[in-house]
């Protein structure tokens, strides 16, 4: 998402998706760049 307009606060991080995929999605391009 964009960054806020300065003087507001940043959203909170969504909560973390049930199961585990949303991380598994997330680390696998990481490890792919390295």
């Amino acid at each position: 998402p964009p960054p806020p307009p300065p003087g507001t606060k940043p959203p909170p991080p969504p909560p973390p998706k049930p199961g585990g995929p949303a991380v598994i999605n997330i680390a696998a391009p990481k490890k792919t760049l390295d």
